[in-house]
């Protein structure tokens, strides 16, 4: 049969895989073959070298109504004399960039040369613009003002009708894909906002449980975390008081190494530190960095050995549920001492009574605060100033 010119092959159940394998062996040393029909037969695909024998003689392909989900560029690429080609009624559902390219080369060699995609569920979307492009430019496709597609809405639509919209169609598109993307971006600022305030909101938990638990031995016996605007206050009462009763203490103003992150400062002086101390009014509630230590020092009340570390002064008359809601939870481990203010209902004692009165309440108070300090006998081993705050083990 090597002059066999046509070959009609309609609704013969071939099994799908017949022309993917050994596909060459299927039409071998047909050369004069021209014709060939193979419609209706639920074929998916076939290898490129199906038809390898008819380079040269093949005009008319007929594979319509059967399976195939992609233009069979590479089977039909090396055929020469290739006149028609019928794919109608498959499952293509567009062509990319490179099929349009192959058979506008294929319309080069041959002006008879057609292409039949009609009955395909085609779609013309915002993603493939290039298609339809190329089909209102090319002569290549059979019966092309019959030829339909789906829109994005679901709605069937000729091509020369998208073709009179299709500037409209391209503005529509361009407006969705920025409302993609812009929803996108809302998502993941939306994310990050969200990560953001989580990490802030427990980033104290987690520095404190990453770090290694103190040892028993420690540098000196206070860090001190106050407001700036309290700092007249902790200078003229509370450190001649630490000083005299020679209670080393650790605080912003002298101990905290400059190029060091504040976090990391804290930190390390709260691990150096065998008690906090913290003069708390309401600027230092206000204020982010007194507040974060004093969320930190928290933390470490659930360390063994450390759970009475915090010691409270309240210079303004604050109440409990003004206080950090984290510190409110530690409440029974927590010493807290009121600085004691002139009473008003007292008119009827002198000014010099009234005076001496409320220094007596005052240094109970600062002998209250040592006896807090000292509790447990803690091991302090002095440093120089070097070393005063040393890097903590991660």
């Amino acid at each position: 049969m090597p002059n066999l010119a046509k070959i009609v092959a309609r609704q013969c159940s071939f099994e799908s895989d017949l022309l993917s394998v050994n596909s060459k062996s299927v039409f071998n040393g047909l050369r004069n073959l021209t014709y060939v029909d193979l419609s209706e037969n639920h074929i998916p695909k076939w290898d490129p070298m199906t038809f390898y024998d008819q380079k040269d003689s093949l005009r008319v392909l007929m594979i319509s109504e059967n399976e195939i989900s992609t233009f069979p560029a590479k089977a039909i690429e090396a055929l020469e004399t290739l006149e028609y080609v019928d794919v109608s009624q498959n499952s293509i559902t567009t062509l990319s960039l490179s099929d349009c390219n192959l058979i506008d080369r294929l319309k080069q060699k041959s002006d008879t040369f057609s292409v039949n995609i009609h009955g395909n569920p085609l779609v013309c979307s915002c993603h493939d613009l290039d298609f339809p492009r190329w089909v209102f430019r090319t002569t290549v496709l059979y019966n092309k003002e019959h030829l339909q597609c789906i829109t994005p809405n679901g709605d069937f639509i000729h091509f020369k009708e998208l073709h009179r919209t299709f500037e409209k169609f391209e503005i529509n598109c361009a407006s969705f894909s920025w409302l993609i993307v812009s929803t996108i971006l809302l998502i993941l600022i939306s994310v990050l906002v969200t990560v953001s305030l989580v990490t802030w909101r427990y980033s104290a938990k987690l520095r404190v449980w990453c770090r290694q638990p103190a040892e028993g031995e420690f540098s000196h016996y206070v860090f001190l975390s106050y407001s700036n605007k309290d700092t007249k206050w902790v200078r003229e009462r509370l450190v001649p008081h630490l000083e005299q009763d020679k209670l080393s203490f650790i605080c912003e103003d002298k101990d905290f190494r400059p190029g060091k992150d504040i976090a990391t400062n804290i930190l390390d002086a709260i691990d150096y530190s065998y008690k906090c101390v913290f003069v708390v009014s309401y600027h230092f509630l206000s204020c982010e960095w007194t507040r974060y230590a004093m969320q930190v020092a928290s933390g470490y009340c659930f360390r063994k050995g450390r759970e009475k570390i915090n010691i409270i002064i309240l210079l303004d008359d604050i109440e409990l549920s003004e206080l950090p809601k984290l510190l409110r939870k530690n409440w029974d481990n927590i010493e807290c001492l009121r600085w004691p203010h002139p009473h008003s209902n007292n008119s009827g004692q002198g000014t010099a009574a009234k005076v001496t009165e409320i220094e007596i309440e005052r240094a109970k108070m600062f002998d209250r605060l040592s006896q807090c300090i000292r509790k447990g006998k803690p091991k302090i081993v002095f440093q120089d100033e070097e070393t005063l705050v040393s890097e903590t083990m991660l």
